[in-house]
């Protein structure tokens, strides 16, 4: 008969191995959301304003190098916008894996929702996000984003349609990105439409569309 497994008293160095050796993704899925939380939570109270936000969020990797330089390239790109006399660009990636290759479940559910908070944030605007991402949240509220039409003008390039219209400008021709060594062939292009938080700051919507503009431009 195989020998009963007992559970190490509480609070002992062997219980804490016990918990840690059973449980330590879970406390790392939680540890995240709470910092992200934390994040969110100190953004509201003391802001930190930039140029333009851009989230750039899917199946693509991005490294810490990579994404300093092509912050770097849309600092120079967006300009001075908020005339401080700083050239500012928040640029956050979140890896989100359609192929299994993120093999631990609560890490990706972590990043799907620090992604649903992003959305929230009301200073970003501009998001890079892969099909599937961008498809998802327009199966959920096609008011997510703004339609091409609405701002990207005569844009030539491939869009991202779901139900007859057209939401995201493909940038797997970037010249930002490829300069990057960033493979954007399933990137587009997106808009959040301010009205899904009942804001609507239209000197800012301006400066994004002009911002979104200069970028699929190039």
């Amino acid at each position: 008969m195989a020998e009963k497994f007992e559970v190490p008293k509480r609070f002992s160095k062997d219980w804490w191995a016990y918990i840690y050796e059973y449980y330590k993704y879970h406390i790392l899925a939680a540890v995240l959301v709470l910092v992200f939380l934390i994040y969110i939570v100190n953004n509201i109270i003391n802001p930190v304003r930039y140029d333009a936000n851009v989230v750039m969020a899917g199946d693509v990797y991005v490294s810490d190098e990579q994404s300093q330089k092509l912050e770097s390239v849309l600092a120079e790109l967006a300009g001075d916008i908020d005339g401080n006399g700083k050239k500012s660009i928040y640029l956050l990636n979140i890896f989100l894996s359609s192929d299994g290759s993120n093999t631990d479940v609560q890490l990706e559910m972590a990043y799907r929702q620090k992604l649903s908070i992003e959305m929230f944030v009301e200073d970003n605007m501009i998001f890079i996000l892969d099909s599937a991402v961008a498809l998802q949240y327009l199966e959920q509220s096609e008011e997510a984003f703004f339609e091409t039409k609405d701002w990207a003008g005569d844009f030539g390039g491939k869009l991202l349609s779901h139900n007859g219209k057209d939401y995201g400008v493909s940038l797997e021709n970037n010249s930002f990105l490829k300069e990057c060594g960033i493979d954007g062939s399933d990137l587009y292009l997106v808009i959040k439409n301010p009205e899904i938080l009942k804001k609507n700051n239209e000197e800012r919507v301006i400066k994004t569309i002009d911002f979104a503009k200069k970028i699929i431009d190039n």
